[in-house]
């Protein structure tokens, strides 16, 4: 049986490159223009598509093959000398965690200065508790931030 509606055997054809460059020369297409050179700057679209696709394809290949080989450079060299380089690509990983606890260690430090300001005492249990143990602690919580700090900056430097 044959198809009634020709149209959709060629529609059927096209592919979606094809489909969106087609729609794009219409949309760019100028007074005067007929269907046949539509047709034709359509498929000079398509075809600089599919160029720009099988490129950056490429480019992707080959920067996968870059990486792989680098990957084998530093094993074999790790292999010969036996010691491990600082990575330098994960640097961020570390970081953001060694500055969360900086963070974290200071607020601790702010939280225990501001207890031991406070005028009325704390009380446990009807204890009082006294203002000595904030200001330790504050100071202890500070000093260990700024340990942090300083070994986060001489990990840096490698």
């Amino acid at each position: 049986m044959k198809n009634p509606n020709p149209k959709s055997d060629a529609t059927s054809a096209v592919t979606p490159v094809e489909a969106e460059a087609l729609k794009f020369a219409k949309k760019i297409q100028v007074e005067g223009q007929t269907k046949e050179e539509t047709k034709r700057i359509a498929k000079g679209i398509a075809k600089g598509i599919e160029l720009y696709k099988r490129q950056e394809s490429a480019k992707g290949r080959e920067r996968d093959k870059q990486r792989k080989r680098e990957v084998r450079a530093r094993a074999s060299h790790l292999d010969r000398t036996g010691v491990l380089e600082a990575d330098h690509s994960d640097s961020p990983r570390w970081l953001k965690s060694d500055i969360a606890s900086v963070i974290g260690w200071g607020l601790l430090a702010l939280i225990g200065g501001g207890l031991a300001m406070l005028d009325p005492p704390l009380q446990w249990n009807g204890w009082p508790l006294p203002k000595a143990m904030f200001i330790t602690l504050s100071l202890l919580s500070s000093l260990l931030a700024l340990w942090q700090t300083q070994s986060l900056s001489d990990t840096t430097t490698l």
